[in-house]
């Protein structure tokens, strides 16, 4: 007679370390639980909101800059103009208040000999692309300020502009010093008011 044994495909080893893979498959199957879905719906509602608050912040800021730059270039213009004068002075007049899209934000005084002077634009207004059709405030210390053909002006004190789009922060100031007619813009990232107090970095950026 003959005896038949058979002999193990897999050793007692082989077959613990397949179980062993096996379960990990088996858990990688499983998917996720209900409080791993909600733990990672929270933390991109958290990211979701903190990335709308950045970008509203930075729309915000890009709109007021461009509302002071606007100004700024524009009384750059007029200043710089004014040395062709012969004697008379150019007098501009700010409108104040809440300015809506395509009112004037300042104009030259009729009258005034720079008024007819080729290219320059008698007033500024508030063009709906700066604002994408939001108001914005604006407040002025002087009514006006003119600019004599020395570029100096005839306010003994500085002039300051106070800008914001929409009554909400950040500011930004439009600055004329007295005398010198230097124009400078200022920032003030926490008032979402025209009153508050402007700082005037030496290299006008924002």
């Amino acid at each position: 007679r003959y005896s038949l044994t058979m002999t193990p495909f897999l050793s007692d080893a082989d077959l613990t370390s397949f179980r062993l893979v096996l379960n990990r498959l088996v858990a990688r199957l499983r998917g996720y639980t209900l409080v791993e879905l909600l733990v990672v719906v929270v933390i991109l509602g958290l990211l979701s909101a903190i990335g709308v608050q950045s970008y509203n912040s930075f729309l915000r800021r890009e709109r007021v800059n461009a509302v002071a730059l606007a100004l700024y270039g524009w009384l750059s213009e007029v200043r710089q103009a004014s040395l062709r004068l012969q004697s008379d002075s150019c007098t501009i007049s700010f409108q104040t208040g809440t300015r809506s899209v395509n009112q004037q934000l300042a104009t030259i005084q009729s009258g005034s000999s720079c008024e007819a002077m080729l290219g320059i634009k008698s007033s500024l207004s508030l063009d709906r692309e700066l604002t994408n059709g939001l108001s914005a405030q604006l407040s002025s210390s002087a009514a006006s300020v003119s600019f004599t053909p020395r570029t100096l002006t005839t306010n003994t004190e500085d002039i300051v502009i106070g800008l914001v789009v929409n009554s909400q922060s950040p500011q930004r100031c439009v600055r004329i010093s007295a005398v010198s007619g230097f124009v400078q813009v200022g920032r003030n990232d926490s008032s979402s008011s025209t009153a508050g107090t402007c700082s005037y970095p030496s290299d006008r950026r924002f």
